[in-house]
């Protein structure tokens, strides 16, 4: 297998953070493929993978990647659900949205106020929005604000679902990452690292 890479000075950090993640999946015997259809399958499971820079126009909308915007109507449909969460945007499918939060918050009694508050924090700052069509979808003023999205925006594909992030802060991320990265030789967290599902 051969792999070129054009490193472009702003791109390092991506380029090698990408390395050492793919280094650390394939080394776990997890196979990764790339078609021209979706974005990419693991285990044989069809996933989004890659990142797209794209403009926010005046009204706020972004134009999701068309390989993007395929694999969700085909699995999921139009509709997603607008999270603000680490200085960006989640963008969940409908139903990505109910297995992640809702199936498991509604078995939860409500008696308790923690789960009350933690019902209105999540359902309060959720939106709810579908893909217009010309493949666009509207952020909401507030959620751009709050992740400092202006003019360009980085839209990620990870597994089933987006971030959105501004280009400036997906930069910075992505060389702290990096600079992480670097030290860890690539290691993936411990599979109990991750306790609720975000």
């Amino acid at each position: 297998m051969s792999l070129i890479l054009f490193l472009h000075r702003n791109h390092c950090f991506l380029y090698l953070f990408l390395i050492f993640v793919l280094t650390g999946i394939l080394s776990r015997g997890i196979k990764i493929n790339i078609s021209g259809r979706i974005w990419g399958e693991v285990g044989g499971v069809k996933v989004l993978i890659s990142s797209h820079v794209v403009s926010v126009d005046v009204k706020g909308r972004v134009s999701i990647p068309a390989r993007f915007r395929e694999y969700l109507s085909a699995t999921y449909g139009d509709q997603v659900v607008l999270l603000g969460k680490d200085g960006c945007i989640f963008a969940y499918p409908l139903e990505e949205w109910k297995r992640r939060f809702s199936e498991k918050l509604s078995q939860l009694s409500t008696s308790t106020k923690e789960v009350r508050r933690t019902l209105r924090r999540l359902y309060g700052r959720a939106q709810s929005c579908e893909f217009d069509r010309q493949g666009r979808i509207l952020l909401p003023a507030k959620l751009r604000a709050n992740s400092s999205i202006e003019k360009e925006a980085v839209i990620v594909g990870i597994e089933n679902k987006l971030e959105i992030w501004d280009r400036r802060r997906w930069e910075k991320e992505i060389g702290e990452i990096g600079d992480e990265e670097s030290g860890a030789a690539g290691e993936l967290p411990d599979e109990d690292f991750i306790e609720f599902e975000f």
